[in-house]
């Protein structure tokens, strides 16, 4: 199983948001190829669509500020279940 880390704040960039649903629109298309995937999307991004491969967290915004990007790779990093992470910021896609 892949892992695919995507990191995302509003905070420094207004389009995260509607970036990150590209980035998940890409992945999906590899899952569609037969691909074994999970997303995790550390940031402010919430999943309304509520899609059982995806899960979010979130960190205070006050760390964000400090050591954001850091905390964000740690968290994804605990929290993958796939043998390879693919990290990815909210601007990139497949």
């Amino acid at each position: 199983m892949i892992t695919f880390a995507i990191l995302n704040s509003s905070i420094y960039d207004k389009n995260s948001h509607k970036n990150l649903e590209r980035a998940i629109e890409s992945i999906e298309r590899e899952m569609d190829s037969g691909c074994e995937c999970e997303v995790i999307c550390v940031g402010d991004w919430k999943d309304e669509k509520n899609r059982d491969y995806i899960r979010t967290f979130s960190i205070p915004e006050e760390w964000e500020q400090i050591n954001g990007i850091s905390l964000k790779l740690n968290t994804a990093i605990e929290h993958a279940y796939g043998d390879v992470i693919c990290f990815m910021r909210d601007y990139n896609y497949l």
